[in-house]
């Protein structure tokens, strides 16, 4: 048979050094209801003792006499012979030493003390509040006390427990006195102004407990350097020449407990207005010279001012005005304030006084500075002319008067805005200038000026305008036809362009021709008979006049081509049939054209272009002569021709007729 065994536990409770220990065997029986034997190892040295029980019962006593872990074993065994064990490593704690000792027993708010504290050390305080730091081991430990502002002093009772986790602690106490940090306090007469400032702290401190100021000590810093230990304070700030200076002024309160506050003011001084014109230019030009960013401005100061004023007077101090101005340049702050306002002085030999003033917003001392700008006297310039109209090409001549100054002249002659002649001299000069109209219709305008110039670049300049050049008219005329045979008439078409015209026309040379009308627009031309042998080219002129009196003329040459003479003779009279030929005599002639006409009969010229052609008159078989009437024209190059007529007469054939006898 296989028996259940029994089985055992021992119950017990960790203990302090010095206090009884107790163990009890829990046991569950097995197969047998009896257990026979207890038996306890408790693991005892000579020094330890059993104080209740003994080591063969299921309840035992026993006093350690050393903190220590022990080894308690523990065996059984049932009615069967059974046996059960168990084992188990049982402490008993070493007592703890509790022993408050602290750094100091009095201390200021937001202060520490410090303490040694053993490990497993706790420290509570009454009232509560108390924190602890740095717990190791042996090490010094940092005790802090609630930072809650008080005016009052509280006292902490500390409790330090040791060994408080191991139920074997140790307690001690103490008590410390935290005082309130006093209120460090004062109220400046200024903190900021323009320098230099005297300022006065009123030092309005308290050390709380209710305790006075009097039992209070001061220290007074400037800028970290302990000037006064004072209960209130007086100090003179100086100011910098360009910049806010800013002094550190502490002061550190303490009260007769040690405790400390501090605070601080911060004092600004600020500098004086400073007015700087800076010359970018020259302050002294010509007529036209524009006070602006480009000649002057102001250097800025960045800390000294806030504001830059502008004001220009004329040299009797009265106020100027502009047209941007009309109120006057007085006091102008401009868009960009460092620039001053523009302003062109438009009259020579002329002072306008800058003044510039600065200001800053904290009210220091404004300041002031000023420049004169002087426009130079400028040259005269002045001139005549001997007329300011005429006809295309027009010379106009120049002469300065006598108010004119000596310098560099310059002319410059303009039409239309560009120019159109100039001419530059040194010294006085009268140029002449010869003006053109292009146009056959419109005026031309010009305008003439003079400027005067002196070796500071200032000039002066006189202007004659409205010169005025009449259109020359244009002529222009054909002639119909262009060429033509002497003894004729031509006729012309008028092209001409101009305002209110009138005529006249011209034939060079002029023997025996013929113009129907000299001054009418389109008049006709006779040229006369021309058999020389040579053309004539004749020279038609048109001069045309405005109603401006500007004229212009047009020579057209037109050819006369010279006519041939026909001239030739012939045996005038002949019986036919009968061939006869002619004797040619004419002249400058190229070709021929002959004929020949009767009223019956006709006769045959061979070649009617021949020079000398054979003319065939056939027989006369009638009873009366028959006239033939010869005709020749003579033709040149041109078309020219001329004609020549002769009679041949033809008579009839005699009839032979005898009546014999």
């Amino acid at each position: 048979t296989v028996w259940q065994n029994p089985e055992v536990v021992i119950s017990t409770l960790p203990v302090c050094q010095g206090v009884i220990s107790e163990f009890e065997a829990i046991i569950s029986l097995g197969s047998n209801q009896n257990i026979n034997s207890i038996s306890w190892d408790l693991d005892l040295s000579s020094q330890d003792s059993v104080i209740f029980g003994s080591i063969n019962d299921s309840i035992i006593h026993v006093l350690y006499a050393s903190c220590d872990t022990f080894n308690i074993n523990l065996e059984i065994i049932d009615g069967f012979d059974c046996i059960s064990n168990n084992s188990i490593e049982y402490e008993v704690y070493c007592n703890n030493d509790a022993e408050l000792i602290l750094s100091d027993s009095t201390i200021c708010l937001n202060n520490e003390i410090t303490t040694s504290l053993a490990a497993n050390s706790n420290i509570n305080s009454e009232p509560p509040g108390v924190g602890v730091f740095n717990i190791t081991g042996s090490n010094l430990t940092t005790l802090t006390f609630p930072n809650t502002a008080i005016t009052d002093s509280i006292n902490y009772q500390l409790i330090l427990t040791v060994g408080g986790n191991t139920n074997c602690p140790a307690i001690d106490t103490n008590i410390v006195t935290v005082y309130p940090t006093p209120l460090a306090s004062a109220v400046p007469s200024a903190i900021d102004s323009c320098g230099p400032f005297i300022v006065n702290f009123n030092n309005t401190s308290t050390p709380y407990n209710q305790e006075d100021i009097s039992s209070m000590s001061f220290e007074w810093h400037v800028d970290g350097v302990l000037v006064d230990t004072t209960q209130n304070f007086t100090y003179t700030f100086n100011s910098a020449a360009f910049n806010d200076t800013t002094y550190l002024v502490e002061l550190y309160a303490t009260s007769q407990h040690d405790c400390i506050d501090d605070t601080s003011f911060i004092i600004t001084v600020y500098p004086d207005p400073i007015a700087t014109i800076i010359e970018a230019g020259s302050l002294i030009g010509c007529e036209g010279l524009t006070i602006d960013e480009n000649m002057i401005f102001a250097q800025e100061f960045i800390n000294n001012n806030d504001t830059y004023l502008w004001t220009y007077i004329d040299a009797s101090g009265n106020i100027i005005t502009s047209p941007d101005y009309t109120g006057g340049i007085e006091n102008i702050s401009t868009p960009v304030d460092t620039l001053p306002p523009t302003y062109t002085m438009t009259q020579d030999g002329d002072t306008v006084i800058v003044i510039l003033t600065t200001l800053n917003n904290h009210g220091c001392v404004q300041d002031i500075d000023s420049v004169q700008v002087i426009t130079i006297a400028d040259p005269v310039a002045h001139f005549v002319v001997d007329t300011t109209q005429g006809c295309h090409p027009f010379t106009i001549q120049t002469d300065t008067t006598a108010i004119s100054s000596n310098g560099i002249y310059t002319w410059i002659v303009s039409i239309n805005g560009n120019t159109y002649d100039s001419i530059s001299t040194t010294g006085y000069s009268t140029p002449s200038f010869t003006l053109t109209n292009t146009d056959n219709l419109a005026d031309s305008i010009y305008t003439i000026s003079l400027t005067v110039g002196d070796p500071n670049d200032c000039d002066s300049t006189f202007v004659i305008d409205n010169i005025i050049v009449n259109p020359v008219p244009q002529a222009n005329f054909t002639t119909i036809p262009t060429s033509a045979c002497a003894d004729t008439t031509i006729q012309v078409v008028n092209n001409s362009i101009g305002n209110g015209m009138t005529w006249l026309w011209s034939v060079n040379p002029n023997l025996n021709t013929v113009i129907s009308d000299p001054v009418a627009t389109e008049p006709d031309f006779y040229f006369p008979d021309n058999q020389s042998g040579s053309d004539i080219i004749y020279s038609i002129s048109l001069e045309v006049t405005s109603d401006q009196g500007c004229q212009n003329t047009i020579i057209v040459d037109d050819t006369i081509h010279t006519r041939p003479i026909a001239l030739f003779s012939i045996n005038d009279n002949t019986c036919g049939p009968d061939t006869i030929s002619p004797t040619n005599n004419s002249s400058f002639t190229n070709s021929y054209l002959w004929s020949i006409s009767s009223s019956n009969n006709p006769a045959t010229i061979v070649d009617v272009t021949d020079s000398v052609p054979n003319i065939i008159l056939p027989e006369n078989n009638t009873q009366d002569s028959i006239v033939y009437t010869l005709i020749l024209t003579a033709i040149t190059d041109n078309g020219c021709q001329d004609t020549d007529t002769n009679i041949v007469t033809v008579y009839p054939t005699p009839l032979a007729s005898a009546v014999p006898s």
